[in-house]
């Protein structure tokens, strides 16, 4: 498979705060790939650098990003506007016509489980449905990549793993590159194909591993397939948690 990302040496400080140390990464056409690391390691500041959000101080990017599908941290709905309203954003930007753009978002809220609720305001819906929403704008955009910023992680447990398990069939039906970023190992095992593991900050990439799971043992998180991918995730981390990588020069 061709590489639609390519990231090599990347370095990122704000001031004397050393963000992202050497980090490099390619994302294949169709793959998905999660970025796993701890909180506040620097995981969405290397995706605002991908989306040209941020100026990085030195590495290269090979990728074009500006009509990514991003879905932030929290959804972020604007609250006086329907769900209609809300998921037909990025189409209305690109200038598709009002029936086209509001027939098009109908015939997925089935899938995304957001039937009957086209009208609804955000204040009207849980917490899981917003983040369903705002995954279905991101989907809607109809970029080639969806880069999703932790979707579930403001959940309870119970609507995170329901979701998780979801989204795992939606993205194998999606057929689009999706990179992601996780400090949940259970989550990075049940959606990606492969698992770039990062160190704390300054976050550097610690491991590369490939998640070979069939379809039943990736949502069943039981199954020996899933626990020895969550073995081995782990174990790369606690292995690597006292190596602090090359210096800055």
């Amino acid at each position: 498979m061709s590489s639609i990302l390519e990231v090599e040496g990347l370095w990122k400080w704000y001031g004397a705060l050393h963000v992202l140390c050497d980090v490099s990464f390619s994302v294949a056409q169709g793959e998905s790939v999660a970025l796993l690391g701890p909180s506040g390691c620097g995981k969405t500041t290397l995706f605002r650098i991908l989306l040209g959000r941020e100026a990085y101080d030195r590495g290269a990017i090979r990728g074009s990003f500006d009509a990514a599908g991003y879905l932030p941290q929290g959804g972020l709905l604007f609250p006086w506007k329907t769900v209609l309203e809300n998921v037909e954003l990025p189409q209305q930007i690109r200038g598709v016509d009002r029936a086209t753009r509001r027939r098009q978002i109908e015939m997925q809220l089935p899938a995304f489980g957001l039937d009957g609720f086209s009208n609804a305001y955000p204040h009207e819906l849980s917490g899981g449905m917003k983040q369903r929403v705002g995954l279905l704008r991101t989907v809607m955009t109809g970029a080639p990549i969806l880069f999703l910023d932790e979707p579930f992680g403001a959940l309870d447990t119970l609507t995170r793993h329901r979701l998780q398990t979801w989204l795992a069939t939606l993205i194998a039906d999606l057929d689009r590159t999706t990179l992601f970023v996780t400090h949940d190992i259970e989550e990075a095992v049940l959606l990606a194909q492969r698992v770039i593991v990062l160190t704390e900050r300054p976050a550097r990439v610690l491991g590369d591993c490939r998640i070979d799971l069939v379809a039943d043992d990736r949502t069943n998180r039981m199954s020996k397939s899933f626990m020895r991918a969550k073995d081995i995730l782990f174990s790369m981390i606690e292995e690597g948690g006292n190596d602090k990588g090359p210096e800055p020069v």
